[in-house]
């Protein structure tokens, strides 16, 4: 069963396989300039809109039937070759087009000869205009 993707790269769980996302975040913000006014209280103005940005982490396993050498390094590639991608969760796609801004990888278990078998990777998108 398909959940999603970022890219080219897919969140899915079946009996067979899984992999798939927690704790995604969604993030918008704006900007504000003061106005200071004599022996008033400041007046605010919106100024712009930050790019928004989604985080979430992902568990990679082989014991879940991927292969989280091949997924991490195609997120890291992806981020060097700052690749415009979209991000679809169920039907729905989040935002417009992103960028992978910030790529985080902990390396949970490793085989004897060092092949990897688990790790942890935290992904930080940032909306491209």
């Amino acid at each position: 069963m398909t959940i999603g993707a970022l890219g080219d790269i897919g969140f899915y769980a079946s009996s067979e396989a899984m992999q798939t996302f927690d704790n995604l975040q969604h993030k918008s913000s704006v900007n504000y300039s003061e106005h200071k006014i004599h022996k008033k209280k400041p007046m605010i103005e919106l100024t712009n809109f930050n790019a928004d940005e989604v985080s979430f982490d992902m568990h990679l396993s082989v014991l879940l039937g991927g292969s989280p050498k091949m997924t991490h390094e195609a997120l890291t590639k992806m981020m060097k070759d700052g690749r415009v991608v979209t991000l679809v969760v169920g039907t729905s796609v989040i935002g417009s087009q992103w960028v992978i801004t910030d790529l985080s990888r902990t390396f949970k278990t490793l085989y004897k000869d060092g092949r990897l078998i688990s790790c942890d990777v935290s992904v930080t998108l940032k909306e491209y205009n």
